[in-house]
Parts: structure tokens; sequence; C-alpha cells
């Protein structure tokens, strides 16, 4: 890695800063360039959209809304917690303007707390609990493709018994094909970007006519809820107070918009990064929260019985939905094409996945960082940290023969991590000051910035609480949501990891002479 400085310009009473090529904005940050700039704005979009996937992520969740508050927490959450996520999204992105690099959050925490003594473990531990949290969104995704598949079988074959072993080599196959096509499409620059255009329009395509064909089916077939059930009904069947319920309801909002640092780990593989990194992250969100916003008013308008819905057969309360009113062969289109959608989509997230995974092997963030700290010349991507990740995702497999109760706790991590890792470095600027970050940069919130960092912080806080609640009160060992402990054996083993290896080589710089 280059060592260098940013250029700046005294212009007497404010720092101004002159804002190089891409190359030299990268080398400013002490890195080489390495991954080519394929991506554009709209490439970048389709990318972080097709991986928050809102809609599909409701579409798996939807017994969890109706479950925790129903129509008034799977709505009215949804526009909190998306006001609540664009605060901590415009705050990384000012970040995101100042240090545009695949390591994101933990460098940028090595950047704005630099020559304390806490700074290299904090980012260290910031690092580690991001780069798990995609490793398990990774497992999650795939989890939630299996689960659709046994689904569109089960429309055909009620009374098949799905054993253990089905679902394992399901698991596996998902994550291997998503891994390999991830290789091959990175091969030619215009592959990849393509590949996430032509998903962003196949995601909208089948979203619109698949509500299209509900509401249709719906006045021809069925009768729609009324709007005070759409806009004002309530169902709490947990056990838990109405008020706690109100906000565990936000569960749902809080996973169909996570992973939307998506963008930060693909940086630099993004044309002038500290503008279009930027809005192509806020954008999603937004597009992200609407798409799901209007899936979530039309399924509830086209329940035809609510008991059915949430008692389903299937798991999927949605199946159930598409069901009562597009009958089996429509549904099956929906679940195939759905299907389609998620493992492209988990394409995008091993993506991402893997930059990240290079970026802390490239910055000594992990044993054997020089091993998987390698470009491919022929593939034009980290092919070592690629298959290094899918081989420690394809162990949760294991899980499905041990206990449900560690895979669930395993896989709940993915918008726990993610989450706290994105609130991390706004908790570091806010204590260093925000004064830390330089002035005029690309992306800026002006005075806005405490307020929106303070809102992002308090947002954390309040879901990474309700996260690690159990489904009801007074839990059983099996009702237990064991994802608290699955966190703490994270922390304990970054901690070992730091003490081990981290200390002694994460982030060290090396400077090439004469520079």
């Amino acid at each position: 890695m280059v060592k260098h400085n940013i250029v700046t310009k005294d212009s007497g009473s404010a720092r101004s800063v002159t804002w190089g090529s891409d190359e030299q904005v990268l080398a400013d940050l002490g890195f080489q360039f390495e991954l080519t700039r394929k991506f554009g704005r709209l490439s970048m979009l389709a990318m972080a959209f097709g991986i928050l996937g809102t809609w599909i992520a409701f579409a798996a969740s939807f017994g969890t809304g109706l479950t925790y508050g129903g129509p008034v927490t799977m709505l009215y959450g949804l526009l909190i917690e998306t006001f609540s996520v664009y605060c901590t999204a415009a705050s990384m992105a000012e970040i995101l303007s100042v240090y545009p690099t695949n390591l994101g959050q933990a460098f940028w925490i090595l950047q704005l707390a630099e020559g304390r003594p806490w700074a290299k473990l904090f980012s260290y531990i910031t690092a580690w609990i991001n780069m798990v949290g995609w490793w398990s969104l990774i497992g999650s995704s795939s989890v939630y493709s299996v689960n659709f598949f046994l689904a569109i079988i089960n429309l055909y074959h009620a009374d098949f018994v799905f054993q253990t072993w089905h679902y394992f080599i399901i698991f596996e196959a998902t994550i291997w094909i998503t891994a390999l096509i991830n290789m091959g499409a990175a091969r030619h620059d215009k592959i990849l970007p393509w590949f996430n255009n032509i998903l962003l329009f196949a995601n909208l395509a089948t979203f619109l006519c698949l509500l299209v064909g509900l509401l249709v089916s719906t006045g021809k077939n069925g009768s729609f809820q009324p709007a005070s059930f759409v806009f004002g009904g309530w169902n709490n069947f947990t056990g838990w107070p109405n008020g706690l319920v109100f906000f565990l309801g936000f569960i749902q909002a809080a996973y169909g918009l996570t992973a939307f640092d998506s963008v930060i780990h693909m940086i630099e593989e993004l044309p002038n990064p500290t503008i279009n990194g930027p809005k192509s992250m806020i954008w999603a969100i937004w597009v992200g929260a609407g798409t799901g916003a209007i899936f979530l008013v039309v399924c509830l308008f086209c329940i035809q019985n609510l008991e059915e819905v949430i008692n389903t057969p299937s798991g999927l309360p949605f199946v159930q939905i598409m069901l009562d009113v597009l009958g089996t062969r429509g549904t099956a289109a929906g679940l195939i094409s759905i299907q389609i959608q998620a493992v492209i989509g988990g394409v995008s997230i091993t993506t991402a996945a893997s930059r990240l995974t290079f970026a802390l092997a490239r910055d000594h963030g992990i044993p054997f960082g020089n091993y998987f700290a390698r470009i491919s010349p022929y593939w034009k991507m980290p092919v070592r940290a690629t298959f290094g990740q899918t081989c420690i995702v394809s162990l949760l497999g294991i899980l499905f023969f041990i206990s449900d109760q560690v895979l669930t706790a395993v896989l709940a991590l993915a918008s726990i991590t993610l989450n706290i890792a994105c609130v991390l470095p706004i908790l570091c600027l806010m204590i260093v000051g925000r004064s830390r970050l330089q002035y005029p940069r690309p992306y800026s919130l002006g005075r806005r910035g405490y307020i929106f960092n303070i809102i992002a912080i308090c947002n954390s806080l309040i879901c990474t609480t309700l996260f690690f609640f159990p489904s009801s009160p007074n839990p059983g060992t099996t009702g237990m949501n064991w994802a608290i402990a699955a966190f703490g054996v994270l922390c304990l083993f970054s901690l070992v990891s730091w003490f081990a290896v981290g200390r002694k080589q994460y982030g060290i710089v090396v400077v090439v002479e004469g520079q």
C-alpha cells in the first residue's frame, strides 16, 4: 500500500480540499488501485436495491409483521424505520464521501480516531462484526431461497415430508452457485454491471406483475379487506404488552432495510466514488422502502382469511395469500419468480461480502491475510476471499443436522451485526467530534449532522435491543432467542483474534520508498 496525504489548499478563513482522480483519492487513503471501476451509478443502485430486496424480505417475513402488531406496525413502523435508516445512511454517506474504501466502517474509525489508544481495537472489532454479518447474510438469504423452493414443491406434493438432508443440499447448492456466478460475471467488466441492471428491471417487473395479479384475482375471485383494517388493524399474538409489540414490529422493517452498506464495500469499483457512492446508497433505501410499502399495502388488502394466513401449513403467510386468490398455478409462477430474484440477489450479496473480506485481509485483519488479499488478474476479482468465505458459510449447513435454534441464532446475526457495524463509526464521530471530517466535503449534512447522527445512534440502540427479544414472554429452551449468545461468541472470538493476530498486524501500512 502507498501512503499519501490528501492535497489541501489554505484559502484563509476555511480549508478546501482538492479531489484528484479516482486512483489518486484511493492512494491518498493508503491503498493501491487493484479493482476495475466497472460500475456506474445505475448499476450500483441496481446492486444495492437487489441486496436490500425489501419487498422480497417482506414476503418472507410477512408472518412476523402480522403477529407483532399487524398492519399498524407493518406500515407505520416501516415509515418510522425508513426515516431512521435514512438518517443512518446519510450519516454514513457523509463519511464515505471522505474515505471511499471497501473496508468502510472499520477504516473510518481508524481515520477518525487516529492517535486514540482504543482506535485500532475498536476498528478491528467493527471489521469482524461487519464481515461476519455479511457472511451471515449470505446464509440467511440462502435459507429464504430454500424455503421458497420447498414451498413450490409443497404446492404440488402437500404430503411430501422434507428431510433434513433436503434442506442441506439445497442450501449448499445455492451458496456455491452464487459464488460461481459471481466469479464468472466478474471476468469481463461489462458483465457484472449489466447483470445487476437486468436484476433491477427483472425485480421491478416481477414486483409489478405479482401485485397486479393479486389485485385483479382478488377483485375477480375474492374480496378486499377494508381500508380500516389495512391502515388501522391491530394484532398481538405474542403475549407481550401492546406498547412493546409496536416496537417489536419494527423488526420486519429493519430486516427489509438491512445491508444498505453494500455500496460502501463496492466503492473501489465505482467511478467518482465520493459523489456516486453516497447517492447510490441513499437512493437504494428510498426505492427499497417505496416498493416495500406498496407490497405490504397490496398484500394486506388481498388477505382473504387472516387466521388461515397466520396459521398456514407452509409457514409462509404470503404463500397462503397468493394461494387463496391466484390458485396453485399462479402461486407456483409467483414463487418461481421470487425464487429467481432471491438467488440473483444472493449473487450480489456474495459480491459485496467478498470485497469486504478482501479489504480486511488487505489490512491484515484476518489469519493468512496476505493469501486472501489477492485480486486474480484473470478473473479480476478476489477469488480466494470469495471461496474462503463461501467455505465458511457452507459450514452453517451442518447446523441443519444439529439444532434449528443454533442455526436461527447464527443467521439472525445478519441484521444485528450489520446494524451495529453501521452505527459504530457514527458513534466514533460523535466521540471525537464532527470537526474531524474534512470540510468542505463532497457530501455534507451541514448543521443537520448532529441531529442525523443522534437519530441513527438511538435507532440502532433500539433495534439491536429488540433483535435480542424472544418471540414471547417466559420462553422455554426452544423459544429462547439465542442470537445474543451467538453475538457474544462473535465478540469473544474477535477479541481472541485481536490478541493473537490483530494487535500486531492490523492496519499496518507499507510506505513505498519515494512516496
